[in-house]
């Protein structure tokens, strides 16, 4: 146990609340956590910047904060094979899986092998990270049309009948790539008519639908806006 890990540990215990406990248990946490804002956890990595020992220490405390601060600190270029499948099976929360994938393990070599392996498991979290991976490979552009039209056969098979945070990523896949490429636009709205996902989930004022049709059509309208932005400065 390093002195820095002691030292972030003694400060992380210092910067939470019971408020965020409560949200944090609904989100599927634990009692083993300080209830810390992801606000500051964010803003607490931008200080560390990247340090892979100390977020082996951070993750294998099991303290949900230290976990989401430790995704946020893993360097992706010393990640191992071993370390996906160990990773994913602690990474016991929707949000968890989250800051993993996108924060950690999509940078990493082995991304792409992961997300063909994960991606039709049916366990929900590991199928939710092979699916994360999947977006997170689609914005970088390391997606070739021949991969996302497999991904897209497959969500239209299975899409109904995944579990719940599995469901999620694979909707939000969908999305992104009806947002990101004109030629899947019509396909992908016409997919989520079709299954019909979340038309029926109430969303809170400002907030956009995860119904996809009307997702895809925010997309659009926001990436059109930020291009009009764009070209008038």
């Amino acid at each position: 146990m390093s002195r820095e890990f002691k030292e972030i540990m003694k400060q992380l215990s210092e910067m939470g609340d019971d408020k965020r406990k409560k949200y944090n248990k609904k989100l599927g946490a634990d009692d083993n956590q300080f209830g810390i804002a992801m606000g500051k956890l964010r803003a607490l990595a931008k200080q560390i910047k990247t340090n892979h020992t100390l977020a082996l220490e951070l993750w294998e405390s099991r303290n949900y904060d230290a976990m989401v601060l430790a995704a946020m600190l893993f360097d992706s270029k010393l990640l191992r094979e071993q370390d996906f499948e160990e990773l994913i099976k602690d990474a016991y929360t929707s949000n968890l899986v989250d800051e993993l994938i996108f924060r950690a393990l999509s940078l990493s070599s082995y991304a792409k092998q992961y997300l063909k392996k994960w991606a039709k498991i049916d366990d929900d979290r590991i199928g939710q990270g092979g699916w994360d991976l999947a977006v997170a490979l689609l914005i970088k552009g390391e997606l070739p049309d021949d991969e996302i039209e497999e991904l897209l056969v497959y969500i239209e098979e299975h899409l109904a009948g995944a579990p719940a945070a599995k469901q999620w990523a694979m909707n939000r896949f969908l999305c992104e790539v009806g947002i990101r490429d004109d030629k899947y636009t019509d396909r992908c709205i016409a997919m989520g008519e079709k299954l019909g996902i979340y038309k029926e989930l109430k969303v809170a004022k400002g907030c956009t639908s995860a119904y996809a049709p009307e997702w895809i059509q925010k997309g659009i309208e926001n990436r059109r806006k930020a291009n009009n932005r764009k070209n008038n400065h």
